[in-house]
């Protein structure tokens, strides 16, 4: 099986992604917003997303939001052991 197509599988964020932009292009703005809570902003970034990717499904996959550099502490962790313990 293509990668992209297994990827998209396992999840299921972007399945339901895929039935809201199907749904938006069937029937329209206020009938998705109604029915999934989701406005045209968002369906537009995701469009964007999935053509971006070339059409590949995977493109829908939630990628993390955890971000890149994270913040450490000055103090040394013998001291925070020391004061705790």
């Amino acid at each position: 099986m293509h990668y992209s197509l297994r990827t998209f599988e396992q999840s299921e964020v972007a399945q339901r992604r895929l039935r809201v932009i199907e749904f938006y292009e069937r029937y329209g703005e206020r009938a998705t917003k109604d029915a999934f809570g989701v406005d045209r902003n968002l369906i537009s970034r995701w469009r964007k997303r999935l053509r971006a990717g070339g059409g590949r499904l995977a493109a829908l996959v939630s990628y993390s939001t955890r971000p890149f550099h994270l913040r450490h502490s000055p103090v040394p962790l013998e001291i925070i052991e020391f004061l705790s313990g």
